[in-house]
């Protein structure tokens, strides 16, 4: 529901790393990509933690004083805020289903305050596929659904 609004998130491609700096995702491996998503990526992210340990030539911690102790750092991660929204789930619910078996669009404004309230465009898709990562032959397929009918 919404997908047009919320967007989806998926890896982090080649034309992404180019543009952010590599970092701050450290550790993960997906980023916004469209609506609400991308657009507000650096406040849902957050930033990554890390925590510096000294090892023995096994591999394991090492936690008696040691004088190398000293100079290991860390930093707490930071949670990525949450984002409130105006749509409203009555009104979604409401635009989407007056769109099935059409093509077109709806959006709802509150004309108190502005605040988008119902935002849908047909044909949709299924976000969760791009998390997933698609074939081509899947990509292809969901690109044809663009597509006007000929006439």
């Amino acid at each position: 529901m919404a997908v047009h609004a919320l967007g989806y998130v998926s890896a982090i491609s080649e034309q992404d790393v180019l543009r952010i700096d590599a970092s701050e995702y450290a550790g993960t491996t997906l980023i916004g990509k469209v609506g609400v998503e991308s657009s507000y990526e650096k406040q849902l992210h957050g930033s990554p933690g890390f925590r510096q340990i000294l090892v023995n030539a096994q591999g394991r911690p090492v936690e008696a004083e040691n004088p190398l102790q000293a100079d290991l750092s860390s930093k707490s991660a930071i949670a990525g805020s949450d984002l409130i929204l105006s749509l409203d789930l009555g009104a979604q619910r409401a635009a989407e289903e007056a769109l099935v078996g059409k093509r077109g669009a709806v959006i709802a404004i509150d004309p108190s305050n502005g605040d988008v309230i119902a935002f849908a465009s047909v044909p949709g898709f299924d976000p969760n596929g791009f998390a997933r990562g698609l074939s081509r032959a899947d990509y292809g397929a969901l690109g044809n659904r663009y597509r006007p009918p000929a006439l």
